[in-house]
């Protein structure tokens, strides 16, 4: 076992494939070239030279000249991002060009052909795409060596790229811990659209994740870097321990710098300090057996955790921060400062002895604890459930338009219900047992 760090030191070598044509071309013969399920069809017009479909299928590509007699296309690459990113050249004989951008980004396409005869059109890998953001590019770690199963994987100050590429590894490594720390200020992992073409986005193809497979063991994931807007690492089947203790602030407003993920049922996340999302787009999973979220010096703000719909939590210990959640919470959620907001799921149970839980979710809560620093709000949302609720004296409980159904009331320990804040609908009857 060995500590990798990673340098992104690499020299960046763009892809290039080609399309050779060969046999025999027609008129109405037809060559597509798909990339992101994203296609562009050439037509061949009167003259059906490989010249001449050359010129034709670089002029469809690129953008730029005019077609030939009778050639027709479904459009025209640089107005769509994934082929605008590419660059087009033929050889006046038999092939095209495709040239990836020169930082070493990869791209998958596919060429088919449908002809009269027995024309065809051959896509070849000639060149693979490697650099400063390539996992798999020994150049980018210490002592020249691709981290291998049981090492320590670590982002530190010594890193002068970003990670982008070669993301998934999950065949190829098993990492004892993976670590990043105070001085590393590059990204991990791509954004969910792609604005290399600033007119053109693209939803992402590429692996987003730097996800890996730890199958030996439990592996340590520790981030904290507050220089870094974009650490996205996804544990996949094995099982990891999450445990943030800084990020950096967010470039987009609508999603956390670090993003989180990984399906093992023993999961475990300690969130101190950051700006955190587990499993916030529509397909993803997440499995945390347990959610622990404290504070270093500011209790409301040094935290802000979401859990997306694709989550599966169970415990959830939380002195600090806020949390935001769209999914069930299978055990229980213990509250002892900080705030909560639910939209979605059921809750098994929700104990507040400090802090304000707004719930805006249509789903049950089996039982309520409400103590004397806490503030169950229900004041946003529709119709939902309340099956067992206990107040004691100081509580707070808002539900000021009727959307609760107190299955077996309101139960107070030790205390009067006047001895705390209930914010009811008006003309209810509440019958004392």
């Amino acid at each position: 076992m060995a500590k990798r760090a990673y340098l992104g030191a690499a020299q960046a070598v763009p892809q290039v494939d080609t399309v050779t044509l060969a046999d025999t071309w027609a008129t109405g013969d037809t060559i597509t070239l798909t990339i992101n399920y994203k296609s562009l069809t050439l037509t061949v017009g009167t003259d059906a030279t490989f010249a001449t479909i050359l010129d034709n299928l670089v002029a469809m590509l690129s953008g730029s000249g005019s077609l030939s007699a009778a050639y027709t296309v479904t459009g025209y690459g640089n107005t769509i991002g994934e082929f605008a990113q590419l660059s087009y050249t033929e050889d006046g004989t038999s092939v095209l060009t495709v040239t990836g951008k020169s930082d070493g980004r990869p791209f998958t396409m596919t060429a088919s052909e449908v002809t009269a005869g027995d024309g065809t059109a051959t896509r070849a890998s000639d060149t693979s795409p490697t650099g400063p953001h390539h996992f798999d590019n020994p150049d980018n770690w210490t002592a020249n060596t691709v981290p291998v199963d049981g090492d320590d994987i670590i982002f530190d100050e010594r890193a002068a790229n970003d990670m982008l590429y070669a993301l998934d590894q999950s065949a190829n490594v098993d990492p004892g811990s993976v670590e990043t720390r105070p001085g590393f200020s590059k990204k991990i992992g791509l954004p969910s659209v792609c604005l290399d073409t600033q007119n053109y986005p693209f939803d992402e193809y590429l692996e987003q994740f730097f996800k890996f497979q730890d199958s030996a063991g439990t592996c340590d994931v520790t981030i904290n870097s507050p220089k870094s807007t974009r650490i996205q690492i996804d544990a996949n089947t094995g099982q990891a321990t999450f445990l943030v203790k800084s990020t950096g602030g967010r470039v987009d407003s609508q999603l956390p710098p670090c993003l989180l993920k990984g399906t093992h049922p023993s999961n475990a996340a300690t969130i101190q300090k950051g700006d955190v999302g587990f499993a916030l787009a529509p397909e993803e999973t997440t499995t945390l057996s347990t959610l622990n979220m404290s504070y270093y010096g500011n209790k409301n703000k040094d935290v802000l955790v979401e859990c997306g719909s694709g989550v599966t939590l169970g415990t959830v210990t939380k002195t600090g921060g806020q949390l935001i959640t769209n999914c069930a919470i299978g055990t229980a959620l213990t509250q002892t400062g900080g705030d909560w907001i639910h939209y979605d799921g059921a809750v098994a149970s929700a104990t507040l002895y400090a802090g304000q839980m707004l719930y805006r979710a249509s789903s049950t809560i089996d039982a309520l604890i409400v103590g004397a620093q806490g503030i169950a709000d229900f004041s946003e949302g529709t119709s939902r459930t309340v099956t067992t609720c206990t107040v004691v004296k100081g509580y707070t409980i808002k539900d000021p338009i009727g959307t609760v159904t107190w299955t077996n009331g309101i139960a107070c320990t030790h205390n009067r219900l006047e001895e705390g804040t209930l914010e009811s609908a008006p003309n209810l009857t509440w019958t004392p047992s």
